[in-house]
């Protein structure tokens, strides 16, 4: 293998490399930004379906779908169950993502 190709690098000066590095650590502060940025809004999209759909059933409650708000007969508890179970998952992945997302911000370097 010829490594003559080599001998004509040079080593860059020391601001050149402060330069440099700044580049790079400025390039990582940016993703991590935007990766946070990114996990948030999914984690309010996903708070936003998880308290639509709950939502959305107590519209319309008929005989065969009832309002979870009368829970005191056995079909009011299972619609109550049904209406705060889609909540209640959406609540704690969405807390989940927004706290990873504030972990990446709190990665970004002076």
């Amino acid at each position: 293998m010829d490594l003559s190709q080599f001998d004509n690098l040079r080593i860059p000066e020391p601001l050149q490399l402060a330069q440099l590095l700044s580049k790079r650590k400025a390039g990582r502060n940016e993703s991590l930004k935007l990766s946070a940025a990114f996990l948030n809004n999914i984690a309010v999209g996903i708070f936003a379906a998880g308290a639509a759909i709950p939502l959305l059933a107590l519209y319309g409650p008929t005989a065969a779908n009832p309002s979870p708000l009368s829970i005191f007969t056995w079909s009011g508890y299972t619609a109550f169950v049904r209406w705060l179970l889609p909540l209640f998952v959406a609540s704690i992945c969405s807390a989940f993502l927004h706290f990873y997302a504030k972990e990446l911000v709190g990665r970004i370097e002076d």
